[in-house]
């Protein structure tokens, strides 16, 4: 830990004694005799293949300190991030950890985690991966996971990007904010009914056309998830959506193309973007094209939109009544 104090040292302009004299200051709540910089607004956690990095970041002095796998082993990397992270959380309170990501084969230390964050992303995206290079990665099971999420406290987030299946019902999984999930071959239309954060986005669903027919169903009689705001499901191996089954029954109606300001319903800085949480899109604007339109029974519109194999869905709130004088 020696360098990590010095290399931070050295970015606020102090020596590694004062440094360190500063943090035993503020753990015996002694008076401090010098102040530190400009603050950092939050920190981010790197659990990688081969390393451990924590970073702090948005306002100067940023600062990243990284621990290689050729030196340390993950035991000796965890102790170190937990030993960085109270030393920041010390010396720099009311600073949150914004984003966790945990690579898979840091799998055996499960248990061992603790902390509290924004989002956390756990697993790799498969789509720059070979079949080999997935077979080399270790198997997470549902016992595993729940080790984790028993450890780590996650106020916005989660993303689970395999890049194998990990099937779970844990209670973050079904009530955090955000959820994503890839490799979701494994859930069915009651685990979907069971869900309730306000943004849902699964890719390798095997849930059929009929199935997503059934949900919006209960979805517009005003049961159900009603903290949904976003949905996406991307189907396994890229079949497409079948327009007719999907919204058979239901009453909707062809809408022209519309706009989806994530500012105005998600109003919460660069979170939601962290792990791309939202449908793809360049801008703070998601563009609705080949969509269809129906109310719930509370008045929110809902719009599903088709784009091949994924399908969107968007509930927007129901217009406020003027008042008049």
């Amino acid at each position: 830990m020696n360098a990590f104090y010095t290399g931070y040292g050295k970015r606020v302009g102090l020596s590694k004694d004062d440094l360190l004299e500063r943090y035993r200051e503020i753990r015996e709540n002694r008076r401090g005799t010098f102040k530190l910089p400009r603050l950092p607004e939050a920190y981010v956690l790197t659990y990688g293949k081969n390393f451990s990095k924590i970073e702090m970041i948005k306002k100067p002095p940023k600062y990243e300190y990284k621990w290689r796998g050729r030196r340390y082993t993950k035991a000796k990397q965890l102790k170190f991030m937990k030993e960085a992270c109270d030393f920041f959380q010390t010396i720099l309170p009311r600073r949150v950890i914004q984003h966790i990501t945990i690579h898979p084969s840091w799998v055996k230390l499960f248990g061992e985690f603790s902390a509290s964050c924004n989002v956390l992303t756990m697993g790799v995206g498969a789509d720059w991966l070979t079949t080999r290079d997935i077979e080399r990665i270790p198997d997470i099971s549902t016992e595993d996971l729940n080790k984790l999420l028993n450890n780590v406290t996650i106020h916005k987030g989660l993303a689970l990007l395999g890049p194998k299946q990990i099937p779970s019902d844990h209670e973050t999984v079904r009530t955090i904010d955000w959820l994503k999930v890839n490799q979701c071959q494994w859930m069915t239309l009651d685990q979907l009914k069971a869900l309730r954060n306000q943004v849902i986005m699964l890719s390798d669903v095997t849930i059929s056309d009929s199935d997503v027919r059934e949900f919006l169903n209960q979805f517009k009689k005003f049961t159900g998830n009603n903290k949904l705001r976003v949905m996406r499901l991307e189907k396994y191996l890229g079949e497409n959506w079948q327009i007719d089954e999907v919204l058979k029954g239901l009453k909707a109606r062809r809408v022209k193309p519309l706009q989806y300001k994530v500012r105005d319903v998600f109003p919460w800085g660069e979170d939601i973007y962290l792990a791309e949480f939202l449908p793809p899109s360049t801008t703070t604007v998601i563009q609705i094209r080949e969509a269809y339109a129906f109310k719930r029974n509370n008045r929110q519109r809902v719009i599903v939109e088709f784009r091949g194999s994924a399908l969107n869905v968007f509930v927007l709130e129901r217009p406020r009544r003027r008042r008049w004088c």
